[in-house]
This record gives C-alpha cells, sequence and structure tokens, in this order.
C-alpha cells in the first residue's frame, strides 16, 4: 500500500470477501508482509458459497512498505473490496 518514503500511512476500515462460486465454499487466508517478512494475519477463513464475509471487525494501519496479500483456496472465486483512508 503506502510506497516507501511516502509519509503515508493507510487506515483500512473494511476488508469484504465475496465468494462467488455458486455451490461451494471457498477458502481466504490474509498475510501482512512488513519489509520481506510474511505475518500470517488471518489464518484462513471459510466463506459460503454465495456468501460475503466481513474479514475485519476494527479497523488496522499499514505504514509504508506494508502489504496485504489475500489468497484464495481457488483462483477467481473470491473477490474482495477493500475501504480505507489515506493519513498524512
Amino acid at each position: 500500500f503506502p510506497s516507501h518514503d511516502s509519509n503515508k500511512v493507510l487506515k483500512i476500515n473494511a476488508l469484504y470477501g465475496g465468494n462467488i462460486e455458486s455451490t461451494l465454499s471457498q477458502d481466504l487466508t490474509v498475510d501482512l508482509y512488513r519489509g520481506n517478512t510474511a505475518y500470517r494475519f488471518i489464518p484462513t477463513v471459510t466463506i459460503p458459497a454465495k456468501a460475503t464475509l466481513d474479514i475485519i471487525s476494527k479497523p488496522i494501519y499499514l505504514e509504508e512498505g506494508d502489504s496485504l496479500r489475500l489468497t484464495a483456496s481457488v483462483n477467481s472465486k473470491i473477490e474482495v473490496l477493500c475501504s480505507y483512508e489515506e493519513i498524512s
């Protein structure tokens, strides 16, 4: 998210995962990358077929160089919406 030397922080207000598969539930994991180190932020969450899930219940903050990586158990079966604010 924020690039190096930007002096900005992102406040992630919401992450929603939607399973577009019509019959099967899908798994999603979320990793926080800080520099070159990955931290398992959300181990595995299951999203039922044709359902949407609020992935985080409270805001999180990303500093310069941080990123979130979301991985679905099956490619192209989960769509994610992120709501955030840029803080200078």
